[in-house]
């Protein structure tokens, strides 16, 4: 789509995340992601510790722990390019709507 709106407009793809109760089953919005970039480190050995562990005294105890599930909105945003006003925004139905 970009091709025919330019170069007035562009298009992109956007996310949204909520997570779901599981009680009620309920939406909550965690946020907007935005980019993420992660780089390896240079010095391997800065990444390497040495830790002593003590043998457990006593046995564990295993808890289940009720997680939310996590749940992406995709949209599409059409915006002006010069003034970066959003003109449109297009869901994208998913299986769960």
């Amino acid at each position: 789509m970009n091709p025919i709106l330019r170069p007035k407009y562009r298009m992109s793809m956007e996310q949204r995340v909520y997570t779901q109760n599981n009680d009620d089953h309920s939406l909550e919005l965690v946020g907007i992601p935005d980019n993420v970039v992660f780089t390896p480190s240079s010095n391997p050995s800065e990444t390497s510790s040495h830790v002593a562990v003590a043998p457990p005294k006593v046995e564990p105890l295993t808890v289940s722990i009720p997680q939310p599930e996590t749940v992406k909105e995709w949209y599409l945003q059409v915006k002006n390019v010069e003034t970066q006003e959003v003109l449109t925004v297009i869901e994208i139905l998913s299986p769960k709507k």
